[in-house]
């Protein structure tokens, strides 16, 4: 696990400038709740684009650096869970994902230090005409009333052609072997999940595992079909405070016929300092905070000859 970048005073922390955006949306101003625990909320922003567009950066500013903790976007072309500025994770229209979901889970996530995601030369990720991002954020404990935040993303289009496009490979807790995923009370539980055969040569260029305050462990690999094992990211101490979107430094092959493998340990019991709930209670999946999830989203390209000498870095 690379190793978290420090950033003294994020009052005054600038990224490095990434030039003038295509398209910039903005949430609709938040005034952030005054409370002593973590806040969760989600937000609606259309884009209003009128044709397909092939994204090659992603960027979030967030628009109060010292409560917005982390970011996930998400994008969605249903229009069905607009209005949903500031709801939180246990309200039924977010649950109501699982009825209409995203047409991209994960598109991008953003922590402090996290820089904008920027995908190869003549590569680009597809953002559907008029897609709304749908964005989950995750607030500090705030002791002030006066506090509000109005983040915002923005896009860099292609302005070549794209050759070929980045698709998000997403395993989550359908693709889970052992089931159900269930973390009974006083209970500590291991999941497995696994995804293909992959039906094609992939190129792997970014990847993102995913859990909640339960989460003790997590490690992907793909197995090949001569057995060969490709490791391609393993945490063994999972801080659900410290979330990045992890590039490879070389685009990683992973050949056709492959198969992707998910492991997660999650400590449902008094001896786990991170456990929401006291005295422990069933967990079962959720968009709270106090449910669970398993995902790993994991960036990738059609795989080219000489794509694992290229580097990101």
């Amino acid at each position: 696990m690379p190793k978290g970048r420090k950033v003294k005073n994020l009052d005054t922390f600038t990224p490095p400038p990434s030039g003038t955006p295509d398209l910039t949306v903005q949430m609709d101003q938040y005034k952030i709740q005054t409370n002593s625990v973590d806040d969760y909320r989600f937000f609606n922003i259309p884009t209003a684009t009128t044709e397909n567009k092939y994204l090659t950066k992603i960027e979030f500013i967030p628009g109060n650096r010292r409560l917005v903790h982390h970011s996930r976007l998400m994008t969605d072309t249903s229009h069905m869970v607009r209005g949903i500025n500031g709801m939180s994770g246990d309200d039924p229209r977010i649950s109501g994902f699982e009825k209409y979901p995203p047409q991209d889970f994960f598109l991008y996530g953003w922590v402090p230090g996290n820089f904008p995601i920027s995908f190869p030369k003549g590569t680009g990720k597809k953002l559907l005409r008029n897609s709304d991002i749908i964005m989950n954020v995750h607030y500090s404990p705030n002791a002030r009333p006066d506090q509000v935040d109005q983040s915002k993303v923005n896009f860099y289009f292609s302005k070549g052609p794209v050759e070929r496009e980045v698709y998000s490979l997403a395993m989550a807790e359908e693709s889970i072997i052992n089931k159900p995923f269930l973390i009974k009370a006083n209970e500590k539980a291991q999941f497995q999940a696994k995804f293909g055969p992959i039906p094609i040569d992939i190129s792997a260029l970014a990847i993102n595992p995913h859990m909640h305050y339960l989460g003790k462990t997590i490690r992907a690999f793909a197995v090949t079909p001569d057995g060969d094992a490709i490791f391609l990211v393993q945490i063994n101490n999972w801080d659900f405070k410290w979330q990045d979107t992890y590039q490879f430094k070389k685009m990683l092959k992973i050949p056709k016929g492959s198969v992707i493998f998910l492991e997660a340990t999650y400590d449902n019991t008094t001896t786990n300092p991170a456990n929401p709930v006291i005295p422990p209670k069933d967990v079962t999946f959720g968009w709270s905070t106090n449910s669970e999830m398993m995902s790993l989203v994991l960036y990738y390209i059609e795989y080219r000859p000489g794509d694992e000498d290229v580097t990101q870095e």
